[in-house]
């Protein structure tokens, strides 16, 4: 299966996957309260740092490398299994005894509970993870988006259903284990690997485990970096605020996920397939951001104008603390997620020691300035704008070592690709202040959504042509109908 095709599976697979989990956190918002996603929260920061030391890199290191034999491919994936099998059934254990701490310091029977069924995900994705990869090497992706679609449809389903019956936060955990079983055996079904326990290389190891190593050692400054800002929320504030904060910035990543999230896997492949194209490559990725801005761009503008309503309408009143942080959050989504498809190429290019060290930098920076911000304001406005100001910055920093070192390009050429989006927003801006002066609340609503698809249509039908052409082309390729009459 080709880049493009793998791209249209994962593409439409993901707003189907994506759709029913936001029509479940509807049910969810509606169902439980703030404080219960206070508790997701904290339970996430103690699963997401055991998860961190599951992914190690040993699949990573077998999707970029290039394979010269069958043997070599049937002797790397068979030590890629054998420490994954290792690690997750180790840090299953760690997890669990984890738990017991994790409720008497948070004083939590929920959080406890919720860490200790979550850790039974963790043997489930070991044994999935090795046939996963095995499928992305190929560019197969339509068994991942069929996985990713039974997991979410089951998993909706279980957290509704389990709220429905009271159970509260356990609802997210324990939609998440059946999830994650539904997506191990869709996986199995389309591809399953059969390990040779007697086949082993200390050389091949050794330098699966020098990468896993700086993966590591990159995915727990990850890991600090993107939730240092929890960890001392859950600390400073109560579970009210944390449970908004959450809330907030789970909803506007979500709108995120469904455009960039399946384009994730396929950036990685096109890092590693092209790297050596470096040209080539550059103008891939390039076109993929561009393509996500004017994808993203329309909606930025429409949500952060009309929160107050949509929230209202969908949520809930009681989610009304939630909207500022929204909307704040949403907007910087927006301005770090265009580096995204530069953001494995430090990876991608075999050099994770440069990763981890920026990461570093990043998690000091963020760790001081909130400590500071906490200890001395206490004020989670102060917090919301510190976190967002220094992850913003670093995002653009990772771009530019990507770009300029790595692929020895000018970011400043990739920024003038990007710089019609700037003319595009400030459209975007005036359509929705003519519709909210001449209408209604509820008119200038469906006059602006309709207004700015519109726009952004004939705009790239005339004026923009030529950036338009370039996504179709990555989308279609030039032997589409579609492509050939717009070329003529």
């Amino acid at each position: 299966m080709g880049a493009r095709k793998s791209a249209k599976y994962l593409f439409i697979g993901a707003l189907f996957s994506k759709g029913i989990s936001f029509i479940g956190s509807i049910f969810l918002a509606r169902l439980l309260f703030p404080e219960d996603f206070g508790y997701l929260l904290i339970s996430s920061i103690v699963t997401g740092l055991i998860q961190v030391f599951g992914n190690m890199g040993f699949e990573t290191f077998y999707l970029q490398e290039k394979i010269d034999s069958k043997e070599d491919e049937e002797k790397i994936l068979n030590i890629t299994y054998k420490l994954r099998i290792l690690v997750n059934i180790i840090l299953f254990f760690i997890q669990i005894a984890i738990s017991y701490i994790a409720e008497i310091y948070y004083d939590s029977q929920v959080v406890g509970e919720m860490i200790r069924i979550f850790a039974f995900s963790i043997p489930i994705m070991a044994f999935s993870q090795i046939n996963l990869y095995i499928l992305r090497k190929k560019l197969n992706y339509k068994p991942e988006v069929y996985a990713n679609l039974g997991r979410d449809i089951l998993g909706t389903f279980t957290k509704v259903f389990f709220a429905c019956l009271g159970f509260g936060a356990l609802s997210f955990a324990v939609g998440a284990v059946l999830g994650n079983i539904v997506r191990y055996f869709i996986i199995k079904y389309y591809q399953d690997f059969k390990p040779k326990w007697q086949l082993w290389d200390r050389m091949l190891f050794e330098k699966i485990f020098y990468f896993g190593k700086h993966s590591f050692f990159t995915g727990i400054g990850m890991f600090f970096t993107q939730q240092i800002d929890k960890i001392l929320l859950s600390a400073y504030f109560n579970t009210q605020s944390i449970g908004n904060y959450y809330f907030a910035n789970s909803q506007a990543q979500s709108i995120f996920t469904y455009i960039i999230s399946p384009q994730s896997s396929l950036v990685l492949s096109y890092s590693a397939k092209y790297k050596e194209k470096t040209s080539y490559l550059f103008s891939k990725l390039t076109t993929i951001g561009y393509l996500l801005g004017i994808i993203m761009l329309p909606i930025v503008v429409f949500l952060v104008a009309y929160t107050n309503t949509i929230f209202s309408v969908v949520f809930g009143d009681k989610w009304d603390e939630s909207i500022y942080m929204f909307q704040f959050f949403i907007i910087y989504f927006l301005i770090t997620e265009i580096t995204f498809p530069f953001s494995g190429i430090i990876t991608a290019y075999g050099r994770p020691e440069i990763a981890s060290r920026l990461v570093f930098v990043r998690f000091v920076c963020l760790a001081v300035s909130l400590f500071v911000v906490v200890t001395c304001f206490k004020d989670i406005n102060y917090y919301l704008y510190t976190f967002l100001t220094i992850s913003f910055i670093f995002s653009w920093i990772k771009a530019y070592i990507a770009i300029e070192i790595i692929m020895k390009k000018s970011i400043i050429q990739y920024i003038q690709k990007l710089k019609h989006l700037l003319i595009l927003s400030l459209i975007y801006i005036g359509i929705v202040w003519i519709a909210n002066s001449l209408y209604s609340v509820n008119i200038a609503i469906l006059s602006s959504l309709f207004t700015i698809i519109a726009v952004s249509v004939i705009l790239h039908l005339t004026i923009y042509k030529k950036e338009f052409f370039e996504v179709l082309v990555l989308i279609f390729g030039t032997k589409h109908k579609l492509v050939q009459r717009l070329q003529k």
